[in-house]
C-alpha cells in the first residue's frame, strides 16, 4: 500500500521549480517576433529600451517632486523635467550594453551581426 503524505506536507522541490518557470514566462518576450528579411531584432532593442526608458524618467519625475519644494504649488517643475530627461537619456545609453528582454541581454551592437 503506497504511503500517503501529510496534509501540512511542504510542496516538493519539482513542484517548486515549476512554478517558478511558469512565472518567469509571464515576462513580456521581445525576442518572439522577427523582421520579415530574418534580421536580427534591433527594433525590438529600440523597443525595449524606450519602455524602460519612460519607466525610469516617470520614477525620477515622482522622485523629484518632493526635493524641489514642500507644497505641489510651488514645485519647480523645470528641474523635475530636466530630471526626467536625463535620466531617460542615461536609460537608453545603459540599454546599450545589453537588455534582458531582447536576445538575452545581447548588447545593441552585437544584435546587428
Amino acid at each position: 500500500m503506497a504511503e500517503e503524505e501529510p496534509r501540512h506536507a511542504l510542496p516538493k522541490r519539482d513542484d517548486m521549480r515549476q512554478g517558478l518557470e511558469r512565472k518567469t514566462d509571464d515576462r513580456t518576450d521581445y525576442t518572439s517576433a522577427t523582421k520579415p528579411d530574418g534580421s536580427k531584432p534591433a527594433w525590438q532593442w529600440l523597443k525595449a529600451a524606450g519602455i524602460r526608458a519612460i519607466k525610469t524618467a516617470a520614477q525620477s519625475a515622482l522622485a523629484a517632486i518632493p526635493t524641489t519644494a514642500a507644497t505641489i504649488g510651488s514645485v519647480n517643475w523645470t528641474i523635475v523635467a530636466g530630471t526626467a530627461a536625463l535620466a531617460a537619456v542615461i536609460s537608453i545609453i545603459t540599454s546599450i550594453a545589453g537588455i534582458p528582454e531582447v536576445d538575452g541581454g545581447t548588447s545593441l551592437p552585437q544584435l546587428n551581426k
